[in-house]
């Protein structure tokens, strides 16, 4: 039978469904009654939970300043809690009120038996005063009740978005988040759904190719493929393939023709395929996005034609001329450029996409 934990709390309501629980508690207590949420895939290789691994670093700097002389740390922990806990208004106050004073009723463990709250942001600090000598630092917790998980990730990317958390970290999460999102990452959601469908589908030519945070192991930097498909979304082949109002899409359809043009990448150039960027431009962010400005022309040209088939007929015709991993390409000023010449800037992209498109216009004129 699980112990019910009375907690002094401030209850605030931002909306008309929206309620906000303030409250200060000892920073060594909170994992009593909040845990961590890992970011992981289940069986079917869906996104769970939404926290990144502890900082060790940052938390032993956070843990050094709370065992100073004077420490403070003014922002709060943001928790969020099962609808298992409860808020009990002062007799003074009425349900009505927009502020009002009053007790958080937290059970110490929920039906399956772990803490009834989840942090959405500030593990490293409550990391930080479990591990500190101090016995007596009290941290402010805002917290919200919601058993929608869907509702805390999304609270925890917008929370999050803006300060230097890894890209890969909220690009796993965006997929799965449906609510109000920063536009910039509106506008990426459709790109990373696909670089994800990419990844995660065992009948992908990428399947856990891509590094990301659940898939480490990855040869392919999940920025390098997100940008491949956001150009073709911008002005290449996929666009036909999404609403630039909604900014929703086919996402199978798209899934389906990159994961053929990759595949016949992997059958003609087999050898640079299996080596890291370092060895092979052929998977390095320049590459990358190169073949993606090729993979365009080439369906452009092909009046809808998208097949693996005809992809690796193209990219037979123009292997003589590339040099992903030895030799040097041909500029279109004539001079030679040595393959590990090519880095990921601007320029170097845009050169090397200018390279592959004219040696596959040449061929084509064969």
């Amino acid at each position: 039978m699980s112990m019910i934990i009375k907690l002094p709390a401030l209850r605030i309501r931002q909306t008309g469904t929206r309620d906000l629980y303030l409250f200060g508690i000892d920073g060594k207590k909170i994992e009593e009654i909040a845990g961590i949420s890992r970011i992981s895939k289940d069986a079917d290789f869906k996104i769970v939970g939404y926290q990144r691994i502890e900082a060790q670093k940052h938390i032993a700097e956070i843990k050094k300043y709370i065992d100073s002389t004077n420490p403070m740390i003014p922002n709060s922990i943001v928790i969020a809690f099962e609808n298992s806990v409860t808020f009990e208004s002062h007799k003074s106050q009425s349900q009505n009120d927009e502020v009002a004073f009053g007790y958080l009723n937290i059970p110490d463990k929920s039906e399956n038996g772990t803490p009834p709250g989840w942090i959405v942001d500030g593990q490293q600090r409550v990391a930080a005063c479990r591990e500190a000598t101090r016995s007596d630092f009290k941290l402010i917790v805002s917290s919200f009740i919601s058993n929608d998980l869907d509702d805390q990730r999304e609270q925890f990317v917008l929370v999050n978005s803006a300060k230097p958390l890894p890209k890969s970290l909220i690009y796993e999460l965006i997929p799965s988040t449906n609510g109000m999102l920063p536009e910039k990452l509106v506008r990426k959601k459709l790109a990373i759904s696909v670089m994800q469908r990419l990844n995660l589908d065992t009948n992908s030519c990428l399947f856990e190719r891509i590094k990301t945070i659940t898939n480490p192991d990855g040869l392919l930097t999940d920025n390098s493929v997100i940008r491949f498909i956001e150009n073709s979304l911008s002005d290449g082949y996929l666009y036909q393939f999404r609403d630039p109002i909604s900014g929703l899409g086919d996402i199978e359809i798209m899934t389906k023709i990159v994961s053929n043009f990759f595949a016949a990448v992997k059958q003609v150039f087999r050898e640079d395929w299996e080596l890291p960027p370092s060895k092979s431009r052929l998977n390095h962010g320049a590459g990358l996005t190169a073949l993606g400005y090729l993979m365009d022309e080439i369906s452009l040209r092909g009046d809808g034609q998208v097949s693996t088939s005809l992809f690796e007929k193209v990219l037979k015709r123009i292997k003589p001329s590339c040099a992903w991993s030895s030799g040097s390409w041909r500029s279109p000023r004539g001079d030679r450029i040595r393959w590990n010449e090519i880095q990921n800037t601007a320029q170097d992209v845009k050169l090397l996409s200018q390279i592959l498109i004219g040696i596959y216009k040449d061929q084509s004129k064969n």
